[in-house]
């Protein structure tokens, strides 16, 4: 499906939700405004003996030793290299940190859903050129899949590469896509919008019809995404009144709406 959206038309703070990192601090999508909400996730924790050397690992130099010392017994596992990229980029070794997630796209250069994956890890970290470059390619690999775009277009606002971010949505918007990916035109319609504020986005804003130009008329936004396919997981949202909008209600009393569900495609 679509990432699911619920929107609530009552007023609220803007959220800003971020997915924290294993070890060490976490960077959102665009730095929240001063004075709004903000929602951080913690990764779920797993546990093994290669994850259990790295995290003790005081410093980068001494966790890159081990991570060469481990690779021999994981060379196909590209989790390995995601894990200890991830414990590199926390100690700030942002350099090691690319250089050991480039060893999954040479695992899988033709899956795009893997360098996808990659991607997200490394905007995760603050390096949204490098995420472009890998989202670039996983659209030429993949275009007749929205998130394409739609991930190309998130990364390029977050390169300050605003005219390109508006015209990879704006291909979004347009499109015509399997019925799986129901209601991805309107989720990048509020993503442009959302993009207004940090990214001049003005130029794609003047291709739509005169109605979709006006933001929608949101307190609350909550998307959520993922990349394997043939997935279907399910988001809900519980409003102060109690009251929790999921695929089972899709409208609430205060105003929420949550998007189609559909359950064979990508998130």
């Amino acid at each position: 499906p679509a990432p699911a959206a619920m929107v609530a038309a009552a007023p609220a703070p803007r959220v800003a939700a971020a997915m924290a990192a294993p070890a060490g601090p976490a960077t959102a999508a665009t730095p929240p405004a001063p004075g709004a909400a903000v929602i951080r996730l913690q990764a779920p924790l797993a546990t093994t003996p290669y994850r259990d050397a790295l995290s003790t690992a005081p410093d980068a130099a001494t966790a890159y030793a081990r991570y060469l010392d481990l690779r021999p017994d994981h060379l196909q596992r590209p989790s390995f290299y995601v894990d200890a990229a991830e414990r590199l980029f926390a100690l700030g070794a942002a350099g090691l940190a690319e250089q050991v997630l480039s060893n999954v796209v040479e695992l899988a250069p033709r899956q795009h859903a893997v360098l996808r994956m990659v991607a997200q890890r490394l905007l995760q970290a603050g390096q949204p050129e490098a995420a472009v470059r890998l989202l670039g390619e996983a659209r030429h690999l993949a275009p007749n899949e929205p998130q394409s775009d739609r991930d190309l277009g998130l990364a390029l606002a977050r390169a300050g590469q605003c005219a390109a971010a508006g015209e990879s949505l704006l291909r979004v918007i347009r499109g015509a896509w399997q019925g799986r990916f129901g209601d991805i035109a309107e989720i990048a319609l509020a993503d442009l919008h959302e993009l207004t504020g940090p990214c001049d986005t003005a130029a794609a804003l003047a291709q739509l019809d005169e109605p979709l130009r006006e933001p929608l008329p949101v307190g609350l936004r909550v998307v959520l995404g993922w990349d394997l396919d043939n997935t279907d997981i399910d988001l809900y949202v519980t409003d102060p009144t109690g009251e929790t909008a999921s695929y089972g209600l899709r409208r609430t009393r205060q105003g929420g709406r949550m998007s189609c569900d559909f359950t064979a495609g990508y998130g």
